[in-house]
């Protein structure tokens, strides 16, 4: 089973299943304008919020829809929490921005002061993954996970 939805404009994201829809495996393709893998990634269902509980194919399409659509969220960089200098991490809250292990402090700051389009979706029970685009890069930059109440 294949869906997809427009990110960021002009993004072609796909979600493919495979499998028993319970214990269904998902890809995620995302494509550029012309047809050039920007960012893929593989899930199993169970892993992720929003596909507890699914038997039949129509239940399936529908959260895949919701994990693409809905619960994708598109926004700018320059929304994310501050990471001060000296602090091990940018600042949390109750629900913490975990930075890219890749990435430094002077790189997640200069991701997120560029105000860089970004799209976060989720990626497990409790965290979304957030995606930046650089119109200097052609591939999606993992910035970091949001985590958020599961």
């Amino acid at each position: 089973m294949t869906v997809e939805q427009t990110w960021l404009g002009d993004l072609h994201a796909t979600a493919i299943a495979s499998g028993d829809c319970a214990v269904a495996g998902l890809d995620l393709i995302v494509r550029n304008g012309v047809d050039e893998v920007v960012w893929s990634a593989s899930y199993q269902s169970g892993d992720l919020m929003g596909f507890d509980g699914i038997g039949a194919p129509d239940d399936m399409r529908v959260a895949m829809e919701d994990w693409l659509g809905v619960y994708a969220e598109a926004g700018t960089t320059d929304t994310l929490p501050e990471w001060p200098q000296g602090a091990d991490q940018p600042e949390g809250g109750e629900f913490p921005f975990y930075v890219a292990e890749e990435l430094s402090r002077q790189d997640y700051e200069e991701l997120r002061t560029g105000g860089f389009p970004m799209i976060c979706y989720i990626q497990g029970r409790e965290s979304t993954l957030c995606l930046v685009r650089r119109p200097d890069v052609g591939a999606l930059i993992s910035i970091g996970a949001q985590s958020f109440p599961g």
